[in-house]
């Protein structure tokens, strides 16, 4: 059963999290946050791939084991086994989430039941801190074994998420998920700079089309689309990138029947047959000076 979980405005920003999703070219993003609602009190669930689709990608024609492996791999969830059963666990799932006190106990058990059961499968998460506990019930919270480098180190498994922070601990309320680009923190030299382009081809493409049925094609094709326009060397990208999507857009309600067929989204536009007719019916506007599809505020073709 499916349950109310808290999303922060932080994740919307977690850049690692995007570049997972467009390597691996799945909607690991939206799954991960759906997977929230499928996970118990504890952030636990039990990981049978087919079931937990249905809250998250319910009419998504993909392989939702696909998704689960790919969040595993980088960390945003855990896979164990207990008695032959596989569980999963959401290692940050305490920071973030604030669990009704009303909900019920979680029935699956601990990730650190692993480590006690002689006969469990050992994985390369042994060494995973176990999902804490949630405040509101009488038993007292256990704690947890994690060895690094050879040494053991006990870790509280349950502080209080309704206790009032104070002053130091503060900042924690705006922490979000694993390696966010904060202010604080070193940039990663390796990173490409998102071109100033691209945001703006997004935003008018998801204000016509409101749902892509790839957000990390439909990313990836709003950068190669950045370079096309790069590519043509225009006096001002950013107007020139406003023209032709408005031009894209006029076509398709009055242009002729393959106009009206596309849709108006990054990957159909940087197409290769479609931008260059693109370009071609922009350049006849601007020989005869036809400037009656851009928006006034735009004003005329430079």
């Amino acid at each position: 059963m499916a349950r109310i979980r808290t999303i922060k405005p932080e994740f919307f920003r977690n850049a690692k999290l995007y570049r997972a999703e467009v390597e691996s070219g799945l909607p690991l993003r939206l799954a991960f946050a759906g997977l929230w609602t499928a996970a118990d009190r504890e952030g636990r669930f039990v990981w049978r791939p087919d079931e937990l689709k249905l809250d998250a990608l319910p009419y998504d024609p993909i392989d939702f084991a696909k998704i689960l492996d790919a969040l595993a791999e980088r960390g945003y969830i855990i896979r164990y086994e207990i008695d032959g059963q596989t569980y999963g666990a959401i290692p940050s799932w305490n920071k973030h989430q604030i669990v009704n006190h009303r909900e019920a106990v979680s029935r699956i058990p601990d990730i650190t039941v692993q480590k006690e059961n002689a006969n469990a499968c050992p994985t390369r998460h042994d060494n995973a801190r176990a999902c804490p506990g949630m405040p509101g019930h009488a038993q007292e919270f256990p704690t947890a074994e994690l060895e690094l480098e050879g040494e053991k180190e006990l870790i509280k498994m349950a502080p209080d998420p309704l206790r009032v922070p104070d002053a130091a601990d503060a900042s924690d309320l705006t922490s979000s998920f694993p390696d966010e680009p904060f202010a604080d923190q070193p940039v990663d030299p390796k990173a490409v700079p998102v071109d100033p382009l691209y945001k703006p081809i997004m935003d008018s493409c998801l204000a016509v089309t409101p749902t892509f049925a790839n957000y990390a094609k439909e990313g990836a094709s709003a950068k190669r689309l950045c370079k096309m326009i790069r590519d043509r060397k225009p006096e001002n990208p950013e107007e020139f990138t406003r023209e032709i999507l408005e031009l894209f857009l006029a076509l398709r309600k009055t242009g002729t029947p393959f106009w009206r067929g596309q849709p108006f989204t990054p990957s159909a536009i940087s197409s290769a047959g479609i931008f260059d007719r693109l370009m071609v019916e922009y350049e006849k506007r601007r020989e005869r000076a036809d400037t009656s599809w851009i928006p006034e505020e735009l004003g005329a073709p430079v």
